[in-house]
């Protein structure tokens, strides 16, 4: 998958062709190594390396924290520089026992809390509705995926006045809320990666994400 930027800074989401699960586990792999052959190399004085993970992982990053702090194009690209400044000067503690994009969103999320302590959020109203359907208890993690992967991004859900509701609501949730159901249902990070990226046990992982699910569809309903 590969991300880009319309003319006002949404990122667009381009899925590439299907892997096989096996095909898919042996991708990452192979990014995971790459990742850490170049953050060797920079560590060695290599910049150039740098600039190649920059490159790798900039678009995604900007995504993630796009979506996370209500969609503010300035504010997202300022954000997005900062995680790699950070990482710049946090290289060398990097062990590599962990994925370097769990070691990369990590910096994300500590550089994100430290946004929403300072700033204030503003929601907008919510309009119309979802079907009633939808909205049962038991269609929770279903419609969450739904309404934050790749596949069904929100600029993209059924029609405006539902793409305002759902993105409303997705606004009103925590910041921890909102960064689980991106980490999961968008960047599908697993529970135990997403435990390294908050510095949380994956059962906290588990129960805090359904109920920030459980939320999404009482803020939807309302």
């Amino acid at each position: 998958m590969s991300l880009k930027r319309d003319s006002a800074g949404k990122p667009l989401v381009v899925n590439s062709q299907s892997k096989a699960p096996q095909e898919e586990a042996q991708a990452s792999a192979t990014d995971d190594a790459i990742d850490k052959q170049l953050l060797e190399r920079f560590v060695q004085g290599d910049r150039a390396a740098f600039n190649q993970l920059v490159t790798r992982h900039k678009e995604r990053i900007y995504s993630f924290i796009y979506f996370q702090i209500g969609q503010k194009q300035a504010d997202a690209e300022d954000l997005t520089q900062d995680v790699f400044i950070e990482l710049y000067k946090q290289a060398e503690n990097y062990r590599g026992e962990s994925k370097f994009t769990t070691y990369l969103f990590a910096i994300s999320r500590n550089l994100m809390l430290n946004y929403f302590r300072s700033h204030k959020r503003r929601f907008s109203d919510q309009t119309d509705s979802i079907s009633q359907e939808q909205l049962e208890p038991g269609n929770a993690q279903q419609l969450s995926k739904q309404l934050v992967s790749d596949e069904c991004p929100l600029e993209q859900t059924i029609n405006d006045n539902m793409q305002k509701k759902v993105a409303s609501a997705i606004d009103q949730l925590k910041p921890e809320e909102r960064q689980l159901l991106l980490l999961t249902d968008r960047e599908g990070f697993s529970y135990e990666q997403i435990g390294q990226i908050l510095s949380i046990k994956v059962g906290t992982v588990r129960s805090r994400l359904n109920a920030a699910r459980n939320r999404l569809l009482d803020f939807l309903k309302s």
